[in-house]
């Protein structure tokens, strides 16, 4: 049994723990069979739909940021769709692990962030 995180695509949806015994919990979440996208750092991985973008489901807004902050390849090129689950990586016998607990709680748990950023002007100077 693992312990992942489904990331709904409707924002207003709340991103919810779940435990997952099988193969078939993993397509109940998704919604049909499942894709699996993995990182190196943090090691977890992305089960999404695989046939999402076929069937037009919506873009995950918050599965792909957090994609794209670990993935900068991607970043503007490629999207998640419809509702994923965050999951670990699978260990050397090919068993999907429970995700790392800091990205388990952090979706979870309301927090205030700031952010900085600098503009620039239409010459490209920052201000």
């Amino acid at each position: 049994m693992a312990t992942g995180v489904i990331i709904p695509a409707d924002i207003e949806s709340a991103v919810r723990q779940q435990q997952f015994n099988d193969l078939h919990d993993y397509q109940a979440a998704v919604g049909g069979l499942i894709e699996a996208i993995d990182l190196d750092h943090p090691p977890m991985s992305f089960f999404a739909n695989e046939e999402a973008k076929l069937i037009g489901l919506p873009i995950n807004q918050r599965a792909t940021a957090l994609w794209w902050l670990h993935v900068p390849a991607v970043y503007g090129v490629d999207f998640l769709a419809g509702d994923v689950v965050l999951i670990g990586r699978p260990d050397e016998e090919g068993d999907t692990q429970s995700a790392p607990d800091e990205f388990v709680r952090l979706p979870l748990e309301p927090t205030t962030y700031r952010v900085q950023v600098q503009t620039a002007d239409s010459s490209g100077a920052c201000r």
